[in-house]
């Protein structure tokens, strides 16, 4: 009985180890060394190529925290999905963008400060909000500078403007990404504003520089400091009477349900900027920080091709909710605003650059319009 347990042991070894055999032999169908490459071998590494580059995109190595005041579904929120788009396919994605719309991590000028510190990677202001950190450039509120938006981005991006630009703001902690055409600036009220005389009495918000308060101030506002996320509530409580801004951020906003006409006074063109924080920039490699400045000039460029059909839009939206457009009187706005740049220059808080900045704003002006 034993000897049969025993046989029957061996037996079972010998089949078990049989299958085994033919079991791998039916799963090797990758052909040996010897054996010519074909197109169908290559598939496999074309799948395992795609899986790292999907690996890289759900695991980056930087992360970008980018704040803004206006809404997700705006303007603003366009301007900062595109450079997220471009710039996580520019990194291969070892970069990814975090949006933090509405607000939520402060409003602009507390978002500016956490950019500066490093405490935030990314965000959106205008270029007068950088008067706060070097007064030349207020330049950037003086009325009535460039005829449209292309004139306003060539010259900043005029060689010797942007090298003082890019100089200024990385002195004080910040790295230009991108300009952005926001178009004119224009007053919204509930009565039309068509001269200077008609401005007498209403409180108008202003961005945070004394320059642009100024200017509001000639042209017959009193002005009203306010941060951007503050404006429907001040016009509702009617802490203001008034706001200076585009459209688009107008409509983004739903600023039609307190204010109802919107006055083309035109008195000033100020780019919107990307701000990137010099701690995260400058710790990038140089590979991933050309990636960044090329996702900032290259949505730069889409944004003045996108921004004039976005802001018809915010237009009829406007309409749409009872606003009325109004015409004004604009050389009765200029003349009335033409101490502006004296009244700057004789400041002694302006800074001796001042001038310089200004010069070259102009001689780039120039030179655009002569071409």
């Amino acid at each position: 009985m034993k000897k049969n347990k025993k046989i029957l042991s061996v037996i079972m070894v010998f089949t078990i180890l049989l299958s085994s055999v033919a079991c791998s032999t039916k799963s090797q169908d990758t052909p040996s060394s010897d054996t010519p490459a074909t197109e169908s071998v290559s598939a496999p590494d074309a799948q395992t190529k795609a899986q790292s580059n999907a690996q890289a995109h759900s695991n980056p190595e930087y992360t970008i925290r980018y704040a803004f005041t206006s809404p997700q579904n705006s303007q603003v929120g366009k301007i900062a999905e595109g450079f997220k788009e471009r710039v996580e396919t520019l990194s291969d994605g070892r970069i990814t963008v975090e949006m933090y719309p509405d607000a939520q991590l402060g409003d602009k000028a507390a978002n500016l400060e956490s950019v500066r510190t490093g405490e935030l990677e990314m965000c959106d202001a205008s270029a007068s909000d950088m008067s706060g950190y070097n007064g030349r450039w207020s330049v950037f509120s003086f009325p009535y500078m460039y005829n449209d938006s292309r004139e306003m981005l060539d010259v900043v991006r005029s060689d010797a403007v942007f090298t003082m630009l890019d100089s200024d703001t990385t002195a004080a902690g910040f790295k230009i990404i991108t300009f952005a055409d926001f178009g004119s600036r224009n007053v919204f009220a509930n009565k039309a504003v068509q001269t200077p005389a008609d401005a007498k009495g209403i409180k108008i918000r202003v961005m945070n520089d004394p320059i642009l308060a100024k200017t509001m101030e000639l042209m017959g506002f009193s002005a009203i400091s306010l941060g951007w996320s503050e404006v429907y509530t001040a016009m509702q409580q009617g802490t203001i009477d008034a706001l200076e801004q585009n459209e688009a951020l107008c409509a983004d906003n739903m600023l039609f349900e307190v204010a109802n006409t919107y006055s083309y006074t035109e008195q000033f063109r100020i780019p919107g900027i990307q701000y990137m924080s010099t701690k995260f920039y400058d710790n990038l490699p140089e590979d991933l920080q050309k990636a960044v400045i090329q996702a900032g000039i290259e949505n730069e460029e889409s944004i003045y091709q996108w921004f004039p059909e976005y802001n018809q839009k915010s237009i009829d939206v406007l309409k749409e909710n009872g606003v009325t457009f109004v015409d004004v009187d604009k050389d009765s706005f200029i003349q009335a605003t033409e101490p502006i740049k004296d009244y700057y220059f004789s400041l002694n808080t302006t800074p001796a650059d001042a001038q310089e900045l200004y010069d070259a704003m102009i001689a780039a002006r120039s030179a655009i319009r002569n071409k």
